[in-house]
């Protein structure tokens, strides 16, 4: 008990005492870390990769506090790099081996172990590092591994370092390679070049080859120069938040308890670590910035020079027969072995071919679901063989085509150097333009294709990846993926010969451009034209990988200026006959050619008329295309639909507006009835034109007309009593039974008409005061029209005395057909002795008065009656009136 309590007072000492000297030091370390942050902080402001790198480098602490004492402040020589490694391979050495019980009475030291020399002079190959991480991997715990983070830490640490030195070496060569560069610039200004005369024009052009990957290196170098930047900006973030953790944990350390300082110390340490592999981040983004610097002022020097020995060499270029010849030898030579290899794969295709009908065959006759499937695979890796060899076939052929088309290009360029005036300078500079734009298209194209045939292939290859299919099936797939592999390979042979003639074609336009320029005025006008039919043929935008070239757009913009400047003038052109033609037509020739010129000179709608013409402007131009086309077609039926509702609505307007202004004079109730029959037929042509446009469309109208004819029947059944008047109002339009002025009886009612209303009729009686009844009661009622009358029938009888003479009476109906035809605008009919009367001798008389007015009628018959009561009177004829006569008998009287 005695011994267990020394030894735990010894520890407790050791403990306390070690975190007194570590608070020390940092507390100590303080001032250094400031100002090594604020020799960093001056150095980058200052813009300087390299001084920049220099002051990153010096760290804001002791590395002896992280374990790595003795690291180098700056990282600029090898030997610089080879000791900081050194150093983080000892350290991760010392955490990765079993921990160590340290001693009671002394406090367990920081200082990693010395590094062995072997060690040191490790060489960092990959070998070495192989069996270097399996011998460190045999010594980790699993322990160590998951509780200790600072192993992580320097392990890429370790990396970075390392980088960074691969990236200083790089800048180093680069900036060597550039400074010998332009002492060959100089050299070859100074004193040109020493070749003997004549240069081959292959040289030329594997300079000018040369000349080109300098000009993409240099792209290339300026794009890693942004990259490292935005790598420097993320760094220089990345920095500054290690600094702050690290300071964050620097204090509170120092006012922490006894309890907590061991963790604390841990922490601290682990945030040194981050800031040292923030700073070495950050000064690994400087390097990479300097050398894609160094890559870029290396790649502009050496297009230079490259540039200045083809203008001295440019000169003696020759191209001689035997060279020629041997030029195209070789091409003959690579168009035979394509021909040959196109006659392989033919045969191979044809054996595809005649293999897959077998299995086809084989396939129809399959009983199982298992030999089904076996059999479709084979028969789908035939099927691609077969296609693989058509396609495969049509590459080479392509690139056989291209061979030809480089061999015409080198016998133009042979007659370009040795007869140049001869040469037909601007028709071949016009073919070869064509043969660029064309190269261009078709690399374009070729291109998409070999990533569609890549895709494809990848997708194969993780379809066979599948460890459960089957043998039969295993062996189909891979089939297809050959076959997919032999196009791949055929694409990229075409491709191959594309870019060799775009390549060639392009020195020739080298050397054709210089002799057009000295050539006649027609010839300027020549390259002129090419040059318009360059800009005619640019790419104007690019969307969705869909190029929109300026032919294009400009076809599409006169086509649409012709289509609307066209139908404006065929609308003032039918104006103008419309106002020129009327006056001269008779009266029933206007009616359907001036609505027709009416309808389409006035109604036309210029909304309609722009998306046509945008329309026919796209289409013609090729500009739309798939989705877009549908799209504006869509948009074109619906515009024509709504315009076809406008013409018509237009045209049944005019119509019934002009016959109504006919008819308003002489029925004022035309133009209530013009007006609700106007209404109805504009609704009815507008829901056919609506229904119409669903169906063309393929809309399901069957469910809408069904539900707009139920929810027409509640609304139906709602107002029926109104919709009665209202259909009752049309009938009474269209059939006119009575109008406005006509003198009626309908019922009990007498008068004359004032006004035919929507649902009511109003009837002025003759008494004065004005009967409103519904249209309905009106049409249900037996309606007696007096205005109607063409002629009135009259009769009406004569009474004379019993005692009137028989002569007068024989002479009385001439007396009364005299009496009705001397008066006017009448018509006699006939006069009889029609009965005897009670108390008279009773005549009838019919005559009729040719004329329907009422006041007129009574006027003749005052007239007529005068007439016969002078008559009567003349010939002493005594009307007769209701009397009574008593007669006596007396018998005295009567026998006397």
């Amino acid at each position: 008990m005695l011994f267990r309590s020394a030894a735990a007072m010894a520890l407790g000492l050791a403990l306390l005492f070690g975190l007194s000297a570590g608070a020390a030091e940092d507390a100590g370390s303080a001032t250094g870390e400031s100002a090594a942050e604020d020799a960093d902080a001056a150095a980058a402001a200052t813009g300087d990769a390299e001084n920049a790198g220099t002051a990153t480098a010096a760290l804001p602490f002791d590395p002896a506090l992280v374990g790595l004492p003795g690291l180098p402040a700056t990282l600029d020589k090898p030997e610089d790099f080879e000791r900081a490694l050194t150093l983080i391979d000892a350290r991760l050495e010392a955490l990765r081996a079993p921990p160590e019980q340290p001693p009671t009475d002394e406090r367990p030291s920081e200082q990693p172990p010395a590094p062995s020399e072997a060690m040191a002079d490790q060489d960092v190959g990959i070998e070495s590092e192989l069996s270097e991480d399996a011998a460190t991997g045999a010594r980790d715990t699993a322990e160590t591994q998951t509780t200790d983070p600072r192993i992580a830490l320097l392990e890429t640490l370790r990396f970075t370092i390392e980088r960074r030195a691969a990236l200083v070496e790089q800048a180093a060569t680069a900036r060597a390679s550039q400074a010998s560069e332009q002492a060959r610039l100089a050299q070859i200004q100074d004193e040109g070049i020493d070749r003997e005369a004549p240069i081959a024009i292959t040289v030329l052009d594997a300079l000018r080859a040369e000349l080109a990957l300098a000009g993409a290196k240099e792209g290339h170098a300026e794009r890693r120069i942004g990259s490292a930047r935005a790598q420097l900006e993320t760094t220089e973030r990345a920095l500054r938040q290690a600094q702050r953790v690290r300071r964050d944990g620097r204090d509170a350390l120092a006012g922490a308890d006894t309890a907590d300082r061991a963790r604390l110390t841990l922490a601290l340490e682990v945030a040194r670590l981050e800031t040292l592999l923030a700073l070495q981040d950050h000064a690994a983004a400087e390097a990479q910035l300097a050398a894609a610097r160094a890559e870029a002022t290396l790649a502009e020097t050496e297009q230079k020079r490259l540039a200045a020995e083809l203008a001295l060499l440019g000169e003696r270029a020759v191209l001689t027969e035997d060279q020629l010849a041997a030029r195209l030898d070789t091409l003959g030579e690579r168009a035979e072995a394509l021909s040959a290899e196109i006659d392989s794969l033919r045969r191979r295709g044809h054996t595809a071919e005649s293999r897959l009908y077998r299995i086809r065959r084989r396939l129809e006759q399959a009983q199982t679901d298992a030999e089904r499937s076996v059999l479709s695979e084979r028969a789908a890796a035939l099927e691609a063989q077969a296609e693989a060899a058509r396609v495969a076939v049509d590459y080479l052929q392509r690139a056989v085509l291209n061979l030809r088309e480089m061999r015409t290009l080198w016998e133009r360029r042979h007659r370009l150097l040795t007869d140049p005036d001869r040469a037909e300078v601007s028709a071949w500079l016009g073919a070869n333009r064509n043969t660029i734009l064309e190269s261009r298209d078709s690399i374009s194209v070729l291109e998409t294709e070999l990533n569609n045939i890549r895709t494809a292939y990848l997708s194969l290859s993780s379809r066979l990846a599948d460890s459960t299919l089957k043998p039969a099936v295993e062996n189909a797939l891979r089939q297809r993926r050959e076959a997919a592999a032999e196009v791949e390979r055929a694409a990229r042979r075409l491709l191959e010969t594309q870019n060799e003639l775009a390549s060639l074609a392009r020195r020739v336009q080298e050397q054709l451009e210089p002799l057009v320029r000295e050539r006649t005025l027609a010839m300027r006008w020549q390259q002129a034209q090419d040059q318009l039919r360059d800009w005619w043929q640019a790419d104007l935008l690019v969307v969705d990988d869909q190029a929109i070239r300026v032919r294009d757009a400009v076809i599409a913009l006169i086509v649409f200026c012709v289509v609307v400047a066209g139908t404006w003038v065929v609308k003032l052109a039918l104006r103008r006959a419309l106002a020129r033609r009327m006056p001269r037509l008779q009266e029933e020739q206007q009616g359907g050619l001036r609505l027709l010129l009416s309808t389409l000179s006035r109604h036309t709608s210029q909304i309609f008329v722009l998306i046509v013409a945008f329309y026919v402007a796209m289409a013609v131009s090729g500009l739309a295309g798939g989705k877009l086309q549908s799209w504006l077609w869509t948009l074109v039926v619906v515009a024509l639909y709504l315009q076809i509702g406008l013409w018509v609505n237009a045209a049944v307007v005019d119509y019934f507006q002009r016959r109504r202004s006919r008819l308003e004079q002489r029925d004022p109730s035309a133009a209530t009835g013009y007006g609700l029959l106007l209404f109805f037929l504009r609704v009815g042509i507008w829901i056919v034109v609506g229904v119409s446009a669903l169906a063309y469309f393929k809309y399901p109208i069957a469910g809408l007309i069904g539900a707009l004819g139920v929810g027409g029947i509640a609304v139906g059944l709602a107002v029926q009593n109104i919709l009665g008047d209202i259909f009752s109002s049309m009938a009474i339009v269209l059939d006119k039974p009575v109008r406005v002025g006509d003198f009626i009886m309908s019922g009990e009612t007498l008068g004359v008409v004032e006004h035919i209303g929507v649902k009511t009729t109003r009837i002025r009686s003759l008494s004065g005061e004005q009967v409103v009844l519904s249209n309905t009661d009106l049409l249900s009622s037996r309606v007696h029209n007096f205005k109607r009358f063409e002629e009135r029938r009259v009769v009406f009888e004569v009474r004379v005395v019993y005692r009137t003479p028989r002569s007068d009476l024989e002479r009385i109906p001439e007396m009364l057909r005299a009496a009705v035809e001397d008066v006017a605008q009448v018509r006699f009919d006939r006069a009889h002795f029609t009965e005897f009367g009670s108390y008279s001798l009773n005549f009838e008389v019919v005559y009729y008065v040719l004329s329907p007015d009422f006041l007129l009628y009574r006027d003749i018959q005052q007239a007529i009656n005068l007439g016969i009561h002078r008559r009567f009177e003349e010939a002493g004829i005594a009307f007769a009136y209701p009397t009574q006569v008593l007669i006596v008998h007396n018998s005295q009287a009567a026998a006397a």
